[in-house]
This record gives structure tokens, sequence and C-alpha cells, in this order.
């Protein structure tokens, strides 16, 4: 709210949300989902009222990020995420952010819309500085495709299946 309060004035901006697949797929509890599919929905919802001031919003969606949490979490500095290629820096997501913010065209069409971290460093052709790749996260991939059609549990003929739930 204060962001789009400075940048519709002067008629121009950015505001990048962080989400993550909990907006679409179940993860870790049934709050972290609904806080990740309500940041989506505000930004779509958003995005539509801020087009008259040509601010943009947008919902960014890492993989798994090589934060000091996580990478203690799992294993610590010698643990399999701390020594992965397809775990995120922090500093790859902020590179597609301002990408993005400097590309006049692509910063309105991408306004309201979910984009995964992996997809801005391919369209802007930029690597992870940690890792001197592009991650190949399979998870974050595997739900871009997913995310062609409407959700399953919109889907009356569909029963639940608990193998839906990512786990890391």
């Amino acid at each position: 709210m204060y962001a789009a309060r400075m940048m519709a004035p002067k008629k121009a901006g950015l505001i990048a949300n962080i989400s993550a697949f909990g907006g679409i797929k179940p993860y870790t509890s049934v709050v972290y989902t609904t806080v990740k599919t309500g940041i989506d929905r505000f930004t779509a919802d958003a995005a539509l009222e801020l087009l008259e001031d040509n601010v943009s919003m947008v919902s960014i969606w890492p993989g798994l990020v090589k934060t000091e949490g996580v990478i203690n979490r799992m294993g610590g500095p010698e643990g399999r995420v701390a020594k992965s290629k397809n775990a995120e820096s922090p500093e790859f997501v902020g590179l597609g952010v301002v990408a993005l913010a400097t590309d006049p065209e692509t910063i309105h069409t991408a306004s309201g819309k979910v984009i995964m971290a992996w997809e801005l460093a391919e369209k802007y052709d930029y690597v992870d500085p940690a890792s001197g790749v592009v991650p190949q996260d399979k998870v974050m991939r595997g739900l871009k495709a997913e995310m062609a059609g409407p959700p399953p549990h919109w889907d009356l003929d569909r029963p639940l299946d608990p193998s839906q739930m990512i786990r890391r």
C-alpha cells in the first residue's frame, strides 16, 4: 500500500511480492498455503487497480533459496542444499526483479502474474552468481505446466490425492 502510494503519483513503478508454490500446492501447513494463495490473488487484483497509474505488480516464486536458515535446517554448510546448483541464492531472485523493473515492455505485460525466478533468468539471460548456472529445480519447472490448467481442487470428479503435497 505504501509503495503504491509513492509510485502512483509518479505514474511508474514495480511492486514485486514474494510468494511460493504453496499458492497452488499443499505444502507445510494450511496457514502457509492460504497466505501464499492470498499473495498471488492480491497481486492479480491490485495490479488491475494500479493499471491506470502505470504501476506494475508481480508475484515472484523463487525455488528453494539458500538462506542461512534453510542451510542450517538442511545439513549446514556441508549439506546437500548448500552445495546444490538447483537451489537459488537470494541474489538470483534480486537479479530477476531488477531485470524486470528495467524492461519497460515486459513490466506491463507481466503485471498481475505469477513469475518463477528461473523464468526471469531464462528471459533475461543471466545465471545465479553463487553457482554460475540457472537452477534446474524440477519441482518448480514441473509446476509451470500444471499451472496451465485449473487447479485439481476445482474438479468435482477428482478425489483428493495426498501425494500432491510437495515435500522437500
